[in-house]
């Protein structure tokens, strides 16, 4: 049975790098068997409410909401760094 994980990435307005974020975190939850990732991506300038709730100072920020809740600040930049953040995020 998979576990689906639920991560919501707060970005900043024009900032089109979290493109390749999300790309690296499906490669990383890829080589992870048994989950499955819904990413929802969330604009801090379109949504500040939002990030105001979440407590978002930075971006972008990986936050996944479920118990423990964990953070992620900052661009993943290659596939070590996606799978470490994979890691951190689902175990």
């Amino acid at each position: 049975m998979e576990e689906k994980i639920n991560l919501k990435i707060f970005v900043s307005g024009g900032n089109l790098n979290y493109s390749r974020t999300i790309e690296l975190l499906k490669e990383a939850l890829s080589q992870r068997p048994g989950f499955v990732c819904d990413i929802e991506i969330i604009d801090v300038r379109k949504f500040p409410q939002k990030a105001e709730h979440a407590r978002i100072l930075a971006t972008p920020t990986i936050l996944k909401e479920a118990l423990p809740e964990r953070r992620i600040i900052g661009n993943l930049t290659n596939i070590e760094s996606a799978l470490k953040a994979v890691d951190y995020l689902i175990y």
